[in-house]
């Protein structure tokens, strides 16, 4: 079984986003503030800004089949930090997006709770949103937001081969590949359940790595999965020495490792690239993180098996 059973063909949205682009790129050169056509930063004084946007996914139908919206805030939060961070970027501000099918206070209280949770776990402030009445919707709701980052210095890739890779535990599926989990576990409470788990954030201890330690590369293993280092390396050669609970769930379901290393962390929400001589320092700074493996020349290996799309 692929993701695309689920009914998401991941390659046509690639070019589907692709024809998008084309049309709106001739945008950014409306304004001379801006110095990555790639990666959408600007320079104001001293600083760089970035904004970073995102959802959620169909983990919202997952919160309203369990009847728990407490948790799902964190996720949003986290998918648009643990992006920001990436570059350098520490979150200072955000905003959301919110689309309800009718208005339900108790919902939004629960809501919110995961918001501020995310909130303080990432050191951001929620300062603004829009709400939105959608009464035809066929879901209860739906979410995004987009977040400022801000830092006096971008972390640009500088890995080379045989740079040593440091991955970070995931708290389980994230925000990515839930409608292949849903199809799967449709009828399974205790594995949904596990599916809508919150999404680790990465924040305060990779901003903290940043300040001690010289770091050639860092990846949010989302979407695309593990195909997510070729953003900062060549090829790289992963090892996972112990695949989550839920992530066998799944691969007893039918769908093979390969389909599995495109669609989701498999334990490693986050990796950090750095030269060898600074490992042990970096594990010092890292709560869970632990070598899985180092760059290589091209391709994208794990557990022997090469990862393509």
């Amino acid at each position: 079984m692929k993701y695309s059973d689920a009914g998401v063909d991941v390659y046509a949205e690639e070019k589907a986003v692709k024809e998008l682009l084309k049309v709106i790129r001739p945008s950014l050169d409306l304004r001379n503030e801006i110095l990555s056509k790639k990666g959408g930063y600007l320079k104001i004084g001293k600083y760089y800004l970035s904004l970073s946007t995102d959802g959620v996914g169909t983990k919202t139908l997952v919160a309203e089949k369990l009847n728990k919206y407490d948790t799902i805030g964190i996720d949003l939060i986290a998918m648009v930090v643990n992006d920001l961070i990436c570059d350098g970027f520490e979150p200072i501000a955000i905003s959301d997006y919110i689309v309800v099918r009718e208005p339900d206070e108790k919902f939004m209280k629960e809501l919110g709770k995961g918001l501020l949770k995310g909130a303080k776990e990432a050191n951001i402030a929620i300062v603004s949103g829009e709400t939105a009445v959608h009464s035809n919707m066929n879901q209860k709701f739906d979410l995004g937001a987009t977040a400022l980052g801000m830092t006096e210095k971008v972390l640009n890739p500088t890995a080379k081969e045989g740079d040593i890779i440091i991955g970070l535990k995931s708290s389980g599926i994230h925000s990515n590949g839930i409608s292949l989990a849903r199809k799967l576990f449709e009828n399974d409470e205790k594995l949904l359940r596990e599916v809508l788990k919150p999404t680790k954030i990465y924040v305060k201890e990779i901003l903290k790595l940043i300040s001690n330690v010289d770091i050639k590369g860092l990846s949010h293993i989302t979407g695309s999965g593990f195909l997510k280092l070729k953003r900062v390396a060549s090829g790289a050669k992963i090892e996972i020495p112990e695949i989550p609970y839920i992530f066998n769930k799944i691969m007893e379901k039918g769908v093979d490792f390969d389909e599995m290393c495109r669609t989701y962390n498999m334990g490693v929400g986050f990796a950090v690239v750095l030269d060898k001589k600074d490992v042990d320092k970096a594990l010092d700074l890292l709560k869970d993180g632990r070598i899985i493996g180092e760059v290589t020349k091209e391709k994208i290996i794990v557990n022997d098996h090469l990862i393509s799309l």
